[in-house]
């Protein structure tokens, strides 16, 4: 013992380590949590994880599940929120002409117009520009496209105008 430096008492311990229940359920749940980790590509985090435990019929706690993934050394994976961009070039702000006043008496007398925002499975932001007339309710004109321009809205206003056959 004394070449290798180690205390002898640290030694038998480790030669007579005996049979630990809590030994062996941490185990047990240390190859879970890291087959379920892998299986769902390490987006799962402790509370999925925890629940799908639940679901199955495991009494454990969440923080049980994040002090084993804390041994393991693994994290969830997470997706960056989107973020807004604005041009800084505004060109100016316009009045509302409405003022929430959204009954038309006619066809064509009043449109509004949206853009949505729509997120693909390729982790992509699409963007969907609609207009509606207000007296029928129904979408006169739509466009979409992947980047969020002026030139959208502009196609879109084009594209209700030739429909309502407006000049």
């Amino acid at each position: 013992m004394s070449r290798t430096k180690v205390l002898r008492s640290l030694y038998y311990y480790h030669v007579k380590e005996k049979y630990s229940v809590r030994n062996e359920r941490l185990k047990y749940f240390k190859d879970l949590i890291k087959a379920l980790y892998h299986h769902y590509n390490g987006i799962y985090g402790a509370p999925k994880i925890h629940a799908f435990f639940t679901q199955k019929g495991y009494m454990v706690s969440v923080k049980y599940v994040q002090k084993i993934m804390r041994l393991l050394g693994i994290a969830s994976v997470t997706i960056n929120k989107f973020k807004h961009y604005t041009n800084a070039k505004v060109k100016g702000v316009f009045n509302n002409i409405l003022n929430q006043n959204f009954v038309a008496s006619q066809p064509n007398e009043k449109w509004v117009s949206d853009i949505t925002y729509i997120h693909t499975k390729q982790h992509e932001w699409c963007y969907l520009s609609s207009i509606i007339d207000l007296y029928s309710r129904k979408v006169i004109a739509h466009q979409f496209s992947k980047n969020m321009s002026s030139q959208l809205v502009i196609d879109t206003l084009n594209q209700a105008k030739t429909t309502r056959k407006i000049s």
